[in-house]
């Protein structure tokens, strides 16, 4: 006796920013960029800095947590605000980052964000 069935499964949401913070990093001025979920070996690449509109050459480093990008930042780079944003990319999964821009004061940007 054959018996027939269907599988059906609810997808995850891609993985989105968690928290921006300013860190140290080797002596120099540094945002930690917190991710809900893993990111793809690429998404480091997507990730781009303002101060005041301008562009600040950020170089990322992928750490071993694979849900986390450090953005080192010039040495001479005062302290923040910073706006981090998100263009592109993807998550472990294969899922499309969403477009974000974000303060590098936000905690728990999903819940206060203020998407510009």
């Amino acid at each position: 006796m054959d018996f027939g069935f269907t599988a059906t499964a609810t997808p995850a949401p891609p993985a989105d920013i968690d928290t921006v913070s300013e860190v140290d990093w080797q002596g120099q001025p540094a945002l930690r960029v917190r991710f809900t979920q893993p990111l793809g070996p690429l998404a480091a690449r997507s990730l781009a800095v303002e101060r005041n509109g301008a562009a600040v050459l950020a170089s990322p480093l992928t750490t071993t947590d694979p849900r986390e990008v450090i953005l080192v930042l010039p040495p001479a780079a005062a302290k923040g605000p910073w706006d981090v944003r998100l263009d592109g990319g993807a998550d472990a999964a294969g899922r499309p980052l969403p477009f974000r821009r974000l303060r590098s004061a936000s905690v728990h940007p999903g819940a206060a964000m203020a998407a510009k």
